[in-house]
């Protein structure tokens, strides 16, 4: 998949500047195209850095000769202005991060009701706070958790994922898995109320 955006990444360089051989392409077009269409500045730094691996190659091997991607990165290179961001700072929504107190205090705390529900849902948020994705939390299985403090899950493009969980998350999963009903290593960690369960307030696993 990398190999496939990198060569696809490639090809509009060469649409764009309409070029048929890295020869052709000046430092100009490599400007241009790497600020076309009015990008982010990681898209903007990420094109640099391809434009650079990839004709640094082509020298190598003796393709071109000279190479108008080397200065590109230089301190009076217009390109220089477009410095790398870090979160969604240049999104149409950016994003917006939580006070501790807002975390823990205000969120954690009003799942703290004292019922099994709502220390299933502090386990949620807990984990979600932590890092991990709604869709892996969902996921998780007894077995996941059962080396506490270390959970390990399968994360985004199927890689293998862990994290150590702190005192107090231990503790909610601990409370939480000794009123779980005869657990096996493959059921969900978390389940929703199946309705109309007899007992009520007790996270049971939908058929």
């Amino acid at each position: 998949k990398t190999a496939d955006d990198y060569r696809r990444t490639l090809l509009r360089l060469f649409e764009l500047t309409g070029r048929t051989h890295p020869s052709q392409l000046t430092e100009t077009d490599l400007f241009a195209w790497c600020t076309s269409g009015n990008p982010a500045n990681n898209t903007v730094y990420q094109r640099t850095s391809k434009a650079i691996t990839f004709l640094r190659w082509c020298q190598r091997e003796a393709v071109i000769v000279h190479n108008p991607a080397e200065r590109l990165r230089d301190p009076d290179s217009p390109l220089r202005t477009f410095r790398r961001t870090f979160g969604k700072v240049q999104a149409a929504h950016r994003g917006r991060w939580l006070t501790h107190d807002q975390a823990y205090g205000q969120l954690v705390g009003a799942c703290q009701d004292g019922t099994l529900i709502g220390l299933r849902d502090e386990i949620v948020m807990r984990l979600g706070l932590a890092g991990m994705r709604i869709g892996e939390v969902a996921s998780l299985r007894i077995v996941d958790v059962a080396a506490l403090p270390t959970i390990t899950w399968t994360g985004k493009g199927r890689r293998p994922r862990s994290m150590t969980a702190g005192a107090t998350l231990v503790d909610a999963i601990g409370r939480y898995l000794a009123d779980y009903p005869e657990p096996g290593p493959e059921d969900p960690l978390i389940c929703r109320q199946k309705p109309g369960a007899a007992r009520q307030g007790v996270p049971r696993r939908l058929d």
